[in-house]
């Protein structure tokens, strides 16, 4: 019988019980990603907020951890906030993709197509895969009629 091995979960774990025990533990900044991944996607927004505080203090100059926290603020609706976030990542990195998709993705979520078309074709020049950001533009294009 197989055994089944999942490395995100252990790390979740690993991450849950330092916030118990109030200790310290490193993450590298793969894993943190992970960790705040998996709470997003289970919609556990508080532990998300808790893991990018942990995230911004050990790796204080990653924007990754940035455009992560606007995603969770973007779920919230919370769109201003999301987009003050974006800014101030663009201005420490502005050829970052995520920064643009994420951005398009809030405007698109606004009703605002053309704000986000601009946003995703900015996001395929820079890193973003180039087929997945005309796929959203195909989608802005089919909500513009």
């Amino acid at each position: 019988m197989k055994s089944e091995h999942d490395p995100i979960k252990e790390m979740v774990l690993r991450f849950e019980h330092m916030k118990k025990s109030d200790s310290i533990s490193f993450f590298e900044e793969e894993e943190l990603e992970d960790i705040i991944d998996h709470y997003i996607k289970a919609r556990h927004y508080k532990k998300a907020f808790d893991a990018l505080e942990i995230a911004r203090s050990q790796h204080p100059f990653s924007v990754l951890f940035v455009v992560m926290k606007a995603q969770v603020h973007m779920q919230l609706c919370e769109n201003q906030i999301a987009l003050d976030l974006l800014n101030q990542a663009e201005l420490i990195e502005p050829q970052f993709g995520e920064i643009h998709f994420t951005r398009g993705s809030i405007y698109s979520q606004m009703g605002l197509p053309e704000k986000a078309i601009e946003c995703f074709k900015q996001a395929a020049s820079w890193d973003e895969p180039e087929d997945e950001m005309m796929v959203c533009i195909a989608y802005e294009l089919g909500n513009m009629g």
